[in-house]
């Protein structure tokens, strides 16, 4: 069985290879979900000047404290609700780097199978919908609906899972990456970021802030986008308001916000999902407390119902965790 390298996967980051070259990469490897559970006391939140977090303002800036990003904004706990294990052959691997909740499911795009996994939340019961395209990224537009984005035939297709149909096929000017819907309107990372709504009407266009982006989230008037290294916070028309670049967060991926503004994101060189306040002042690693969480690479998170779900490329299955919080 072939693993993962993390160190060759880093190293290819750093000498800037192109987008399709580093899924490439991920082809010839084997890509798994994991799961690991923690509990974790907020009292240890670092607090500390962050000397890590750029602030891009043109007011004079403030003196944060504790105080002014209540403890207790961030999750206390975090706790398995059920595992999914996903099927497959031995002598195949999956290629599994995204997920989406989708109403009462959470969805997998399953690229080398040309498919997507279904699942619901609270039982076992998992189906498949065929695809034309390979699918790499998806996002929900509404309980029964998601937008998928087919990076190398230039295509988003919005399917209803709840009658298994393609509702529309869009066609893009190229790669097709990281991809969010929020207010009905669809923004893509596709070479500049795209902004179009559920019909593929192209609304505007504004640059990316950084190079080879695959992932990015809306949280309302928020833009997410990170590279393996950095995470941008910017306003809808793509000005940064901050950064967040760590030196002990190296091979960051898939991010999703929670129902309290803060930010997760898989950070797959040390096997943790990091949470980061609104402002990017505070950061708490959780899903610490066993080793079987290995290089996570995608989330998502139901805000309605705090869950979360957790995919790694080290195993064939996928977790849905609980998140609770003291207010």
């Amino acid at each position: 069985m072939m693993l993962l390298n993390k160190s060759s996967m880093k190293l290819s980051l750093r000498i800037g290879i192109g987008k399709e070259n580093i899924h490439n990469f991920w082809r010839n490897n084997y890509l798994f979900v994991c799961f690991v559970m923690a509990s974790f006391d907020t009292s240890e939140t670092e607090t500390e000047q962050p000397t890590d977090i750029k602030e891009i303002t043109t007011e004079t800036e403030e003196t944060f404290t504790q105080a002014q990003i209540p403890i207790n904004n961030f999750p206390s706990s975090v706790t398995l609700r059920r595992q999914i294990n996903f099927e497959y052959q031995e002598d195949e691997y999956l290629e599994i780097i995204n997920c989406a909740f989708v109403g009462n499911t959470v969805v997998f795009p399953d690229y080398n199978r040309s498919r997507l996994i279904i699942s619901t939340v609270d039982s076992n019961d998992i189906r498949y919908i065929d695809m034309d395209y390979y699918p790499r990224y998806i996002t929900a537009v509404n309980d029964n609906s998601l937008a998928v984005a087919c990076t190398r035939h230039f295509v988003i297709q919005i399917i209803d899972i709840s009658k298994d149909t393609v509702v529309r096929t869009i066609k893009t000017s190229s790669d097709c990456y990281g991809i969010s819907c929020a207010d009905d309107k669809l923004y893509v990372d596709n070479v500049d970021i795209v902004v179009m709504d559920v019909d593929g009407h192209v609304l505007r266009t504004f640059p990316s802030p950084g190079v080879d982006l695959g992932y990015l989230t809306v949280d309302g008037d928020r833009f997410f986008f990170c590279n393996a290294f950095t995470l941008f916070c910017c306003d809808l028309n793509g000005n940064v308001k901050w950064e967040f670049d760590k030196e002990d967060y190296q091979d960051i991926y898939g991010m999703v916000t929670d129902s309290k503004g803060n930010v997760y994101l898989a950070n797959a060189d040390s096997d943790k999902i990091l949470v980061i306040s609104p402002d990017g002042r505070h950061h708490k690693d959780i899903l610490t407390g066993f080793d079987s969480l290995k290089s996570p690479i995608s989330l998502d998170f139901d805000k309605k119902k705090n869950r979360m779900v957790v995919c790694t490329t080290d195993n064939n299955s996928a977790f849905i965790f609980d998140v609770t919080y003291n207010s």
